[in-house]
């Protein structure tokens, strides 16, 4: 893309010489800065799920434009319908469900490590010699701390749950500011360019948005197809729990489709809640149920996913499961999440850097 160069004529001095000494001063008072942060992101937390929201609608209403052919503000009010919707009923009988569900599992826990230890005395106590022994005397301790670390856990995680209705004014006010952004995207997204080019010239400048633009097709590619994969698998799921008569079956389908985002891995640890879970009412029951989680992510692996994501990310196995492992030690659940589009384009700007210099040496 050619800009005019007129555009940064008086700028490019003053701009470099600000970067530099607000650089210099974040760097000196790192916490102030870290603080000052934290109170800028709260105030600003309306206009970043603004452009979350906004971000995620952009491709529904893309879709709609393009197949329906329909005007930029019935898409937008089409899928703000859709999306209200979606909250709404989440609101109102999924939430719900899931809280007084987790209150039940919650209740239950310490009946089920009573069990647990109950079957460990009658089975195993006085069978297996030195181990049996081991476990005759140390498994109600080891069950008391791992019953109040499940409680713990679920607590946190109810908490959370509650603490989401917290942020229904900031949704609110995001949903607002999308409508605003959407309707005038063009607009906002010439003057990103024009703001990137006058900081950073014109080199770097198209270097900058190149990289945007990658991390957007593949964060969209995977993050967005895997989404809907893994609504599908975890809505078969539900299917099946409610088939099987099982407890908790909207959070066991909940848990399969949150881990089913995570490749290779997700989907095994996905299986054990259900399985654990269910063995304590029905053993035959628990494993009619892990036979159906196989079966329903071989045909995750085989069939649905190859179909929606196909190979447009283009990651290996060894490099998914390397981002995996980093990224997921570094920054947990979200590093997981991210980990194939981050190293997809990694892949993209060090590969491409190494066949240029594989490319400089065949030519030397």
């Amino acid at each position: 893309m050619k800009f005019d160069k007129n555009k940064i004529k008086y700028f490019d001095l003053i701009v470099a010489v600000f970067i530099i000494f607000i650089g210099i001063e974040l760097i000196l008072n790192y916490k102030t800065s870290v603080y000052l942060l934290g109170k800028v992101v709260k105030i600003l937390k309306p206009f970043i799920v603004a452009f979350i929201v906004a971000y995620a609608l952009n491709p529904v209403i893309k879709f709609l434009e393009r197949k329906f052919n329909l005007k930029r503000n019935y898409s937008i009010l089409i899928t703000y319908i859709f999306f209200i919707g979606i909250i709404a009923l989440f609101s109102t009988i999924v939430i719900p469900k899931i809280f007084y569900s987790g209150m039940d599992m919650l209740h239950d826990i310490p009946n089920f490590a009573l069990e647990v230890s109950q079957w460990i005395d009658k089975n195993l106590a006085g069978r297996i010699g030195d181990l049996g022994g081991f476990f005759n005397n140390n498994a109600g301790e080891l069950l008391k701390k791992f019953s109040t670390m499940s409680s713990t856990w679920l607590n946190i995680g109810l908490s959370k749950l509650v603490n989401l209705t917290n942020s229904l004014i900031n949704l609110i006010f995001g949903l607002i500011i999308a409508i605003y952004i959407l309707a005038s995207k063009e607009k906002y997204k010439e003057l990103s360019k024009d703001f990137i080019y006058v900081t950073f010239r014109e080199k770097w400048g198209n270097k900058i948005i190149n990289f945007i633009n990658n991390v957007n097709r593949m964060v969209s590619l995977y993050i967005g197809i895997k989404a809907l994969d893994s609504l599908i698998i975890g809505a078969i799921a539900l299917v099946g729990f409610i088939i099987f008569k099982s407890p908790y079956a909207l959070i066991l389908g909940l848990v399969v489709a949150v881990t089913n985002m995570i490749p290779y891995f997700g989907p095994f640890v996905g299986m054990l809640p259900a399985f654990i879970i269910n063995v304590f009412y029905s053993p035959k029951k628990a494993v009619f149920i892990l036979l159906f989680l196989i079966l329903l992510q071989q045909f995750d692996a085989w069939y649905l996913e190859p179909k929606l994501v196909g190979d447009k990310v283009g990651l290996s196995p060894f490099l998914i499961i390397l981002g995996i492992t980093i990224l997921g030690s570094l920054f947990g659940i979200w590093g997981m999440l991210l980990a194939s589009p981050i190293m997809a384009v990694l892949k993209i700007y060090i590969g491409g850097w190494f066949k240029r210099k594989v490319e400089e040496y065949k030519n030397s």
